[in-house]
């Protein structure tokens, strides 16, 4: 199994955002992307044990020590063997890193960053819509600081931007609301349902949408 840590290097403490504190409420480790042999019988261990702490316990309450499936992976490392955490700036590079990680060279495909590793994949997560920010949530730098990722962006927004983003980001999220009656419109309270009853009924609904979607292919 392969996780990526937010951060490998300490944050200093100035009053911007992000500092250190996010991630021991939403994560030591992005759960954008990690990597798994389905096979391999510790983690076959691993996946029950999360999948019934995130379909039971899948909350957005950071204050009691719930978030959602990502923070429950922060456990993983002590709970079973054979969990690499990967340690290149190159896998998970994004808004929350980019105090230790700079890019230094585009060579053709070929993206060099600040511990002569090359990129794999970059997360661009939380997007503002302007030029000049990197983040809606984090004010630390923009990307006046970094016009190689700029580059980056820019490229990014581009093909987003032809697959019709300014029209799909207004499609109301799913599972965000309740409808009443006299077509009135309630705003899901995250800390409802005890046992994860909507959480299951959501992932139910996606497992028959994953596997229609499978059988076109």
């Amino acid at each position: 199994m392969a996780l990526t840590p937010h951060i490998l290097t300490p944050i200093e403490r100035d009053g911007f955002m992000p500092d250190e504190n996010i991630f021991l409420n939403f994560g030591l480790y992005n759960l954008g992307f990690f990597g798994i042999n389905p096979q391999h019988k510790e983690a076959i261990k691993m996946l029950d044990w999360w999948e019934e702490r995130t379909i039971n316990y899948g909350f957005d309450r950071t204050k009691n020590g719930y978030f959602v499936d990502q923070l429950w992976m922060n456990l993983a490392p002590l709970f079973y063997n054979d969990v690499e955490v990967l340690k290149s700036y190159g896998y998970n590079m994004g808004p929350w890193n980019l105090h230790e990680r700079q890019i230094v060279k585009i060579d053709n495909n070929k993206i060099v960053l600040n511990d002569d590793s090359s990129l794999v994949f970059y997360h661009f997560s939380k997007l503002a819509i302007n030029n000049v920010d990197i983040s809606r949530e984090f004010n630390r730098f923009n990307l006046v600081y970094f016009p190689l990722l700029g580059n980056l962006y820019t490229m990014y927004k581009n093909e987003i931007n032809n697959f019709g983003y300014h029209h799909l980001k207004k499609i109301p999220i799913s599972f965000n609301v309740i409808n009443l009656p006299n077509n009135k419109i309630k705003e899901v309270d995250k800390t409802i349902n005890s046992k994860g009853s909507f959480v299951k009924r959501g992932l139910k609904k996606m497992s028959v949408l994953i596997s229609k979607f499978a059988n076109n292919f």
